[in-house]
């Protein structure tokens, strides 16, 4: 979807989760699939605009594979994104 690929770490900045850190895990028409591990999981992504998200980061390419071919877990997700706050704090 353009400015985004799988993988990437977005920030949300609208809506009611604006700053929240999330992975993107696929695309949906118009929509970035997001997921953050805990309460938006990989069955259960959130939609997002596009335009509602800036990229902060990149997983790395051995978990961006895992999502790209679904065998990536929910705990996985959660995990990277535990270490990433907290080696690069909130990314705003």
């Amino acid at each position: 979807m353009g400015e985004f690929a799988v993988g990437d770490v977005v920030r949300s900045e609208a809506g009611r989760d604006a700053g929240d850190p999330y992975v993107v895990i696929g695309f949906s028409d118009h929509r970035v699939l997001v997921s953050e591990g805990e309460k938006k999981t990989l069955r259960r992504p959130k939609e997002k605009n596009p335009r509602h998200l800036v990229r902060v980061g990149r997983i790395d390419s051995a978990l961006a594979s895992r999502i790209e071919c679904r065998r990536s877990r929910d705990e996985d997700i959660a995990e990277f994104l535990r270490v990433y706050l907290r080696n690069n704090g909130d990314g705003r």
